[in-house]
């Protein structure tokens, strides 16, 4: 078995988290905001690196390897971890990558008094490294299918963040539906789906599976109709199509294109049973 990483001794950090309050702009009651420390020079090779990787002149893989470097002088730098779990994703080591956000996640929370019941927003920019190691290790427990835990940590976040920039709201349909309930997961992606400024294909197609699974097959096809106006496709990768090829047709927005539909179909949420399929096929 791989050895775990050591407890890091967190007397001897560089990583803080301070605390203030200030009168809720919505309420005008006071609130507490935390806020975590970033040191924005140990982040300069890091933005080098970046460009690098934008510009084509380093690999996935060797832009790993060059983090790592970093890492090893920088251990507390947040974005850091961020960047390396990034790219193991993006090289398909979704489990390395989930093992990754979470112990680096774990580690900053650890810095949080017990019984903060206060806010973390995004707005502050010091906290932003933290609330994406959040986001990458809520996607690493749905890419594990832990729902329970799933769930509590994105209720977590939207405590911390109410404002939610990072858009886990999207997600709670995906996290019902890992945890088995499917009624609230239909609710979810009933409620998203045609509220956003065009119609979400995910939400539709995820509405029609679990309304084929409740038997409920006129909703199914209804929703299913719906999903395939917005995104063709999704239904194509689903029903067996490996590459998909843009359409000769205006797409006015990006989640009618082909890689909007990769993304789903590579999604935790995306698991399609073979009659399911069978279904859309017909």
């Amino acid at each position: 078995m791989p050895r775990k990483k050591p407890e890091l001794d967190h007397s001897q950090s560089s990583l803080t988290f301070t605390i203030e309050t200030f009168d809720d702009p919505e309420t005008g009651q006071p609130t507490q905001y935390g806020r975590f420390s970033r040191n924005w020079q140990d982040e300069e090779a890091l933005d080098a690196l970046i460009e690098q990787l934008e510009a084509g002149r380093v690999t996935h893989k060797q832009a790993l390897m060059q983090a790592r470097k970093l890492e090893a002088t920088t251990p507390d730098n947040l974005e850091i971890q961020n960047f390396i779990a990034n790219r193991l994703w993006a090289l398909g080591l979704q489990d390395e990558a989930a093992e990754v956000y979470e112990q680096a996640f774990r580690r900053a929370q650890a810095h949080i008094p017990k019984g903060y019941s206060g806010q973390i927003t995004w707005s502050e920019v010091d906290n932003r490294s933290f609330l994406r190691l959040a986001h990458g290790t809520l996607l690493g427990l749905m890419h594990r299918r832990d729902g329970k835990a799933a769930m509590a940590l994105a209720q977590q976040m939207l405590a911390w963040c109410p404002m939610d920039n990072i858009g886990v709201r999207f997600l709670l349909g995906d996290i019902a539906l890992v945890k088995g309930d499917h009624n609230a997961a239909l609710q979810e992606y009933l409620k998203g789906a045609p509220n956003s400024p065009v119609d979400d294909p995910k939400a539709w197609y995820q509405a029609a599976l679990i309304a084929f699974r409740l038997g409920d097959y006129v909703a199914a096809c209804t929703y299913l109709r719906r999903g395939i106006a917005a995104n063709p496709y999704m239904a194509e990768g689903l029903t067996g199509r490996t590459v998909l090829t843009e359409h000769l047709y205006w797409h006015a927005s990006n989640v009618h294109d082909p890689e909007w539909a990769i993304d789903y179909l590579e999604s935790a949420a995306c698991d399609w049973t073979a009659e399911e399929i069978d279904f859309v096929d017909s």
